[in-house]
């Protein structure tokens, strides 16, 4: 079955309700939020140590325009249309056992980066809300269980599919 979106959660974690706060930045669907560091009603960028789920829309800084809000916002899941959170106010993260994930917005790009010469399974991490190599002292976040996956179609972007520790 091709991907229909850029992040999937391919199964999704029992038992687990969503998780509410407060978010100040734009940013994409299913990108790794964590618990903030000073404020226990906010979410900021996971790290290894403070992953808590996935963001289950895009985040969106002002707000929706008269546009979207007459003729809706065209989303980046199967159901089509969704309003994007606005950032600064509250959002929802989901927990999940297993995701598919594909290109920058998801997968880090630096020392760890996840590349088709990865091995399954390797050892994954949460590195800036993204997805790495699990270095050194790093909580292990997950493992690699496919590499180079068929992609959205988007050229020269990597999909891999990861089962998620939490």
């Amino acid at each position: 079955m091709e991907p229909t979106s850029k992040f999937e959660i391919t199964r999704r974690k029992n038992g687990s309700n969503n998780h509410s706060g407060k978010y100040a930045s734009a940013a994409v669907r299913g990108l790794a939020l964590g618990a903030h560091a000073s404020d226990p009603l906010s979410f900021s960028i996971a790290e290894h140590n403070n992953f808590i789920g996935f963001l289950t829309r895009d985040v969106q800084s002002g707000g929706l325009t008269l546009a979207q809000r007459v003729f809706g916002v065209p989303g980046t899941t199967p159901v089509g249309m969704e309003s994007p959170f606005t950032a600064g106010e509250e959002v929802s993260l989901e927990k999940a056992d297993e995701i598919e994930i594909e290109g920058p917005a998801h997968l880090y790009s630096g020392t760890g980066q996840i590349t088709e010469a990865t091995a399954v399974p390797t050892n994954v991490s949460v590195k800036e809300g993204k997805w790495r190599q699990s270095q050194g002292t790093e909580r292990v976040n997950g493992t690699l269980t496919a590499n180079a996956l068929p992609t959205q179609g988007d050229v020269g972007h990597l999909r891999v599919r990861i089962e998620v520790w939490q």
